[in-house]
């Protein structure tokens, strides 16, 4: 390691646990992140300073349903994992969805192979902070890590390719696991980097359609997969059910709230348009910038009125006691739409993205932007 990248490691590390102590500010933790060329992606940046909390469909309370693993696999475990016994397998996370149910279900590995597995949960600039000096420092304190997509290819000379592993070493690759199953777009923006696989795509928060199927069908109304029939539906529901407190929408609109951010950039990028041109400057006020937030903004008219003070939470509320009819928004919302305390259970349905207007082209964005339909760029 050349002396000027030990520099920029001690930075990072240094940055990371100033953060943390509070000592800056996150505007100039995000300043240092980039002078050191460490980005965040969109989503990770509202993960900074703490742990997940307050998103409905991130609050995993009950055990995962755990069905079990095919019988082959865990013969495999058994006969494969078994050699290792008494060894640990550390993993470093914030705590994403996955994070929390893979804990929950660990004992699936654990018990017949006798391998620990320790995963340690810390806010997200810990994790990197903690990665960066473990690889800096050749610490193998950890096996495992959590990289946020715009970290990858800083890591790219520490990480194994775990598809040359497995070729090198087939007795450890589980049966009928596949890495084609992944898919392709996924693999290319958060694993891939020069041809080479860091790991494998974990936690994707995605948008997705979700409409209430009864409301739809008693009206006539069909799914909607365009923008302007989005509109026309959420308006026609609006006229007909708000006198019973029911919309055809609902937001997550809170002014300053990175939940807004989320909303306002599927418009934009719904659009045609992007948060940075080529030139790596603003370009969220260009004509399809400027079409998006119409867009959004007309939504409005047709949502609760709280949607402006609605985080995630909130719109999944609106959703859960049945005040909204049709959402675009996280995927991992839906879950909760049929649990125990939602007020609509069997009632919604999910479908695909709207179908943007168009888009723009990866290559006339700047920061490595990726406009696309389900929200992950």
């Amino acid at each position: 390691m050349s002396l000027k990248e030990h520099d920029k490691r001690t930075f990072i590390i240094d940055s990371a646990n100033a953060y943390t102590a509070r000592r800056i500010s996150k505007r100039e933790f995000l300043r240092r992140m980039g002078l050191a060329g460490i980005g965040f992606s969109s989503f990770g940046l509202a993960m900074l300073g703490g742990y997940r909390r307050g998103r409905r469909g991130f609050e995993i309370a009950s055990p995962a349903d755990a069905e079990g693993l095919p019988d082959n696999q865990a013969k495999w475990l058994q006969e494969v994992g078994s050699r290792y016994r008494g060894t640990k397998i550390r993993f470093t996370s914030e705590a994403t969805p996955p994070t929390v149910v893979l804990n929950q279900i660990k004992k699936e590995f654990t018990d017949p192979t006798g391998i620990e597995v320790e995963i340690e949960i810390v806010p997200l600039e810990q994790v990197l902070s903690k990665a960066t000096q473990d690889v800096q420092g050749r610490l193998g304190a950890y096996d495992l890590y959590y990289l946020d997509q715009s970290w990858v290819a800083a890591f790219a000379q520490d990480c194994i390719d775990p598809i040359q592993l497995y070729k090198d070493k087939p007795e450890l690759a589980m049966p009928d696991f596949d890495f084609d199953d992944f898919c392709r777009p996924l693999v290319e923006g958060a694993a891939l980097v020069d041809g080479k696989w860091m790991g494998i795509p974990f936690d994707i928060p995605i948008f997705i359609l979700m409409y209430r199927k009864d409301l739809l069908d008693k009206h006539g109304i069909k799914v909607p997969t365009t923008y302007p029939e989005f509109t026309n539906a959420v308006k026609a529901i609006t006229q007909a059910e708000s006198a019973d407190g029911v919309f055809g929408t609902g937001l997550q609109a809170k002014f300053g709230h990175y939940s807004l951010e989320c909303d306002w950039s599927q418009a934009v990028w719904g659009h045609g348009g992007s948060v940075f041109g080529q030139n790596k400057r603003f370009s969220g006020n260009d004509e399809q910038g400027i079409a998006g937030l119409n867009w959004y903004r007309e939504l409005l008219n047709y949502a609760p009125p709280n949607s402006t003070a609605a985080t995630w939470d909130g719109q999944f509320e609106m959703m859960r006691s049945g005040k909204v009819a049709l959402v675009q928004s996280w995927s991992e919302l839906f879950p909760g739409l049929d649990a125990n305390d939602s007020k609509v259970p069997g009632l919604w349905e999910p479908a695909k993205p709207l179908t943007p207007t168009a888009l723009r082209s990866p290559a006339d964005c700047g920061f490595n932007e990726k406009p696309n339909a389900g929200h992950q760029g």
